[in-house]
């Protein structure tokens, strides 16, 4: 549905206190979406993933569309493949339009 859509990551939540919160938007470009499953494969561009937490709420803006959406959710794994920088996005709160003014 979204595969090639280029996405932003940024943090909304911390779940752990020692961890610090990163204001950074990461760009990324979506590999593959699980609509049943509700996981998207986002190819981190441009960036390390150790600088991606585990442990945190991250909004995911899906930009490439005529009507912006976004969704929020927290990373399930981190890894390095023939694709690059991938990381497994799981969906905790759907999609909602973004009003761009």
């Amino acid at each position: 549905m979204y595969e090639g859509d280029i996405a932003t990551l940024e943090m909304r939540d911390l779940l752990l206190d020692q961890a610090e919160y990163d204001e950074t938007v990461y760009r990324c470009r979506i590999l593959k979406h699980q609509k049943d499953s509700e996981d998207i494969y986002l190819v981190l561009e441009n960036d390390s993933l150790q600088n991606i937490l585990r442990d945190a709420v991250y909004e995911c803006r899906i930009v490439d569309q005529s009507a912006p959406v976004a969704c929020k959710g927290m990373i399930r794994n981190r890894c390095v493949n023939e694709d690059g920088n991938v990381l497994h996005f799981r969906i905790e709160a759907g999609f909602y339009e973004i009003n761009i003014k």
